[in-house]
């Protein structure tokens, strides 16, 4: 036999401190946020999270037919999210260069906030010079920007990682086309 919900058939209603119920006090998805937290409470420790989900289901069919489109939409914008994410991830030239993204933002001395795209050489020297005083995994990737940096540098001064990134990216297909002419008049 399974356990049945203790809500099933009973409207939630929200209560003050001294357990009066004032239902003009919440709309009706505070109200089922409150069952949802009810069933989750009442669940045996067994029990799997889609297990009390099916349960409820059951039980509050008739009133989650009202929350279907919410439901969908934000099923929606997840899945969205999760495929705007990976289009940005292919499209990010420094991940297929090698380079895996540095976590947030540097400040200056100055107290400029320079994101990574943005910053020059002599701004990977100052976060180097930040993350040995307090060692951390991101100094190898500072480390690796600043040499693929040091030669750019010396022909443009100023010129942003944003831009050497382009530029290694445009490199690079011509550097495997070059390998392959050379491997095939070897043959």
């Amino acid at each position: 036999m399974s356990k049945r919900s203790n809500l099933q058939g009973v409207a939630v209603q929200p209560r003050d401190e001294r357990g009066h119920d004032h239902p003009s006090r919440l709309n009706s998805l505070e109200e089922f946020k409150i069952a949802i937290s009810h069933a989750a409470r009442d669940a045996g420790e067994k029990e799997s999270s889609r297990e009390v989900a099916e349960r409820f289901y059951e039980d509050q069919s008739e009133t989650l037919v009202q929350f279907d489109k919410e439901w969908k939409v934000e099923k929606l914008a997840t899945l969205i999210a999760k495929e705007r994410a990976a289009i940005r991830r292919a499209a990010n030239v420094q991940l297929s260069l090698g380079f895996r993204p540095l976590p947030g933002r540097f400040v200056r001395p100055s107290g400029v906030v320079v994101s990574e795209k943005e910053a020059t050489l002599r701004t990977f020297l100052l976060w180097r010079r930040k993350l040995v005083k307090q060692p951390r995994p991101d100094l190898t990737e500072i480390d690796k920007r600043i040499a693929v940096m040091r030669p750019y540098s010396q022909l443009e001064r100023g010129i942003t990682w944003g831009t050497v990134v382009e530029k290694e990216a445009a490199k690079k297909p011509a550097a495997s086309a070059a390998k392959t002419t050379a491997a095939a008049s070897t043959r």
